[in-house]
């Protein structure tokens, strides 16, 4: 029996494309971000998200945190972000939080995330969620649109905890 050589790079090739695509980068299951007019961001307008891993592999069990993400250009640097989260979902369940974000450029040259003259802060919002169905965050600025006018993008990014942290704290609380 005679095996070809082509047939079995072409199948270690295909396993390592398939197992490859299921890679999570820095444990972040969903992202998703939204423009903001170049006149700034109306206090009028609440901005939606529904996040929810696209990833099947997560459980029912783990925890997430949500991160803001908030592009914008350093020729119009942006004053302090003011802004109301609220999460809510299906079962009632209801919370809102107030946060000044803090935009500042890198000192010096661009670098990382700050390529083509844009930069990008993150900050988390949450930490411990535990997803339920119906599960929605919505972001409402404070600043009058004057202030908001350098930003160019708004995000949230849901990023799954990590799992040995939360092996350790249960150990921890554990009665001896």
């Amino acid at each position: 029996m005679r095996i070809d050589r082509t047939a079995i790079l072409s199948a270690v090739l295909l396993g390592g494309l398939l197992t490859g695509g299921c890679r999570r980068v820095d444990d972040v299951v969903w992202s998703k971000y939204t423009s903001i007019p170049s006149e700034g961001w109306d206090p009028v307008n609440v901005i939606p998200f529904f996040p929810w891993p696209e990833d099947s592999v997560t459980s029912p069990d783990d925890r997430f945190s949500l991160l803001l993400s908030v592009r914008f250009t350093p020729l119009r640097l942006p004053a302090p972000l003011h802004l109301v989260m609220k999460q809510e979902d299906d079962s009632g369940y209801e919370k809102a939080d107030t946060f000044r974000i803090e935009l500042k450029t890198p000192s010096l040259t661009p670098t990382g995330r700050g390529a083509y003259g844009i930069y990008e802060s993150v900050d988390t919002l949450a930490t411990g969620i535990q997803l339920r169905p119906g599960y929605c965050v919505e972001l409402q600025s404070l600043s009058v649109p004057d202030n908001t006018a350098g930003i160019s993008d708004i995000g949230l990014i849901l990023s799954l905890e990590n799992g040995e942290e939360n092996i350790f704290k249960r150990l921890h609380n554990l009665p001896i």
